[in-house]
């Protein structure tokens, strides 16, 4: 889900922003992905020429809604990710949550220690 990375991070009222258009465009998607296919049986299942041109008008506005939402919710995660990146990297680097430690043992050994940060 779009905005978690930010959540995670601290920037919680980006994070918040983006979960919510991320949310939002994906819940209206699927309702258009259900309503859009009702609509195209309906459309396909007409017979009488009055009423095939009202039941396309209503397919293919369903469908324009459909496609425009999955493409919203395409552009939030695309924006999202680009952001954690390539944008948000200083906050990266300061939170890095990996960090690698030498070690000195006894008997003159040398050892490298991970450190991974949730």
């Amino acid at each position: 889900l779009p905005g978690w990375g930010h959540w995670h991070r601290g920037a919680r009222l980006k994070g918040g922003i983006l979960a919510f258009l991320g949310a939002g465009t994906l819940a209206g998607s699927m309702y258009y992905l259900a309503y859009t296919r009702t609509l195209e049986k309906r459309y396909l299942s007409r017979n009488d020429p009055g009423e095939i041109e009202p039941a396309y008008q209503d397919y293919n506005a369903a469908y324009q809604k459909r496609n425009a939402l999955l493409a919203g919710y395409a552009l939030v995660w695309i924006y999202s990710q680009l952001d954690l990146l390539y944008f948000s990297r200083m906050d990266l680097q300061e939170k890095s949550a990996v960090r690698l430690q030498p070690y000195l043992l006894p008997h003159q050994y040398v050892a490298l220690g991970m450190i991974i940060r949730f």
